[in-house]
C-alpha cells in the first residue's frame, strides 16, 4: 500500500519539478536570445569593441527587464562610450554590489544604468 502511494507521489514530484525545470530552460534561452541580439546590435551600431566588452557585461544576467533597458539603451545612446557608461551599473548590481550604485544613480541628472 505504502509502495503505492509512495509511486504516486514521486511521479507528481518528478512532473513538477520537470515543468519547473522547462520553465527555468524557457527563460535562460530568452535571456540568452536576447544578449546574442543586444551584442550584435552593438557589433553592428558601435564595432566590435564595444560589443565584446557588452557581451562580458551581460555574461550573466537572465532578468528581462535589465535586458529591455540595454535595449533601450542600445537605440539610445550615440556612442559606444556612452553606451558602456550607462550599463556599466547592471553588472555591478548583479554582482551584489549594487546598494551604493543605486543610491548614485537616485541623484538627479545621473541616468539609472540597466
Amino acid at each position: 500500500m505504502y509502495t503505492n502511494q509512495f509511486a504516486r507521489v514521486a511521479k507528481a514530484a518528478q512532473a513538477r519539478g520537470q515543468k519547473l525545470g522547462e520553465a527555468r530552460g524557457q527563460k535562460l534561452g530568452e535571456a540568452l536570445g536576447l544578449r546574442r541580439a543586444h551584442v550584435e546590435t552593438a557589433k553592428w551600431k558601435f564595432g566590435a569593441d564595444v560589443a565584446e566588452r557588452l557581451a562580458d557585461m551581460l555574461a550573466d544576467v537572465t532578468d528581462r527587464s535589465r535586458l529591455a533597458r540595454m535595449g533601450r539603451l542600445l537605440a539610445e545612446c550615440e556612442t559606444g562610450d556612452e553606451l558602456i557608461a550607462k550599463a556599466g551599473g547592471a553588472a555591478v548590481r548583479e554582482a551584489g554590489g549594487g546598494a551604493r550604485q543605486d543610491a548614485d544613480c537616485a541623484s538627479p541628472g545621473i541616468p539609472k544604468p540597466i
